[in-house]
């Protein structure tokens, strides 16, 4: 008996049509005993198939001759004709006198196994649920060295392709360098809401520079407070401010306001990140429109003002990839 251990459906369905070639040839050569010794062979090794494709064993040692007939004949319902005639032609080695079989009997059995053969091959696929050819060519791919060095060929490549400016792009850390447009309001009296007509707009750039803005007023104005828009719809943005300095006409520098100062202004949209070592003020943007409401400032005749800040917003890798600014 041969040795099933570590073999599955498919190998023993191809052990089978193995002894059926030999049994056919040993048909055309008129080899009576060796016909009937490869003809119930090759059942035996059909049986075990399709008991494997359904979940059962195949070891030898859990499945002898007898218990295995008795499964099959626990299968052999009528519905499939397969199993009895596997039964039939693994009856034939049965006895010690497998020569005194009548050969028409023999000549019989084996067309009918022969046709059950290829028939039942479709039950084993059905119960395997795959497709022998295909699953053939995956374990060639994935269980063989050949295969896993044809897979590296084709993976190492294209993992080194995605790693290299996935890292680049971290260690980068790209940001948008758009041109955007602030705003600052004033007022100059405590009871006076910020309006159009006391304000202006200035370009701002995003950008990992710090850059001085400066905002020339129509006219010389008395500034109780400020309100400062650094940037317009522009979320998930960071905007530092290093200091914001008030000029008079002649350029005289009349207040400069510091990271000190603006802890204490109103933030709208916005959140105070903590102070960096630098002293710092930072802002995140969480909605459109943010702005900064200074506290009392009560300033006479300020002709403009200076800010100096950056804006950082990160690109998303699929926007640096792209080239894309927003």
């Amino acid at each position: 008996m041969p040795d099933y251990q570590n073999t599955d459906a498919y190998d023993l369905f191809l052990c089978a049509v193995r002894e059926i070639e030999l049994a056919s040839l040993y048909r055309k050569k008129k080899q009576h005993l060796e016909l009937i010794k490869a003809l119930p062979a090759s059942a035996n090794y059909f049986a075990r198939a399709l008991l494997t494709a359904k979940g059962g064993a195949a070891d030898k040692n859990e499945i002898n001759d007898e218990l295995l007939s008795a499964r099959i004949e626990s299968l052999n319902d009528g519905n499939h004709p397969v199993y009895g005639v596997i039964l039939d032609a693994i009856s034939l080695k049965s006895g010690n006198k497998i020569h005194d079989q009548p050969d028409d009997k023999i000549q019989d059995i084996f067309d009918r196994y022969r046709d059950a053969l290829i028939s039942g091959r479709k039950i084993l696929v059905r119960d395997l649920k795959y497709n022998e050819n295909q699953w053939k060519k995956i374990k060639a791919q994935l269980f063989t060295h050949t295969g896993l060095r044809q897979i590296s060929f084709i993976f190492i490549p294209l993992l080194i392709f995605i790693t290299i400016p996935i890292a680049f792009y971290l260690y980068k850390e790209p940001v948008h360098n758009s041109k955007l447009a602030g705003e600052i309001f004033w007022k100059s009296k405590v009871d006076t809401p910020f309006t159009g007509q006391r304000s202006n707009l200035f370009s701002v750039t995003e950008g990992s520079q710090f850059i001085e803005y400066t905002i020339d007023l129509p006219e010389p104005a008395d500034i109780y407070l400020i309100r400062v828009d650094p940037v317009h719809r522009k979320y998930l943005a960071e905007i530092e401010i290093e200091w914001i300095r008030l000029f008079g006409q002649d350029g005289t520098l009349l207040q400069e306001l510091t990271s000190r100062e603006f802890k204490q202004w109103l933030c709208a949209n916005c959140v105070k990140l903590p102070m960096s070592e630098t002293n710092i003020f930072t802002i995140q943007v969480i909605n459109k429109d943010p702005f900064l409401t200074s506290t009392v400032i009560d300033q006479k005749k300020v002709k403009s003002v200076s800010i100096r800040m950056r804006i950082i917003s990160k690109k998303t890798f699929w926007e640096w990839v792209l080239g894309i600014d927003t």
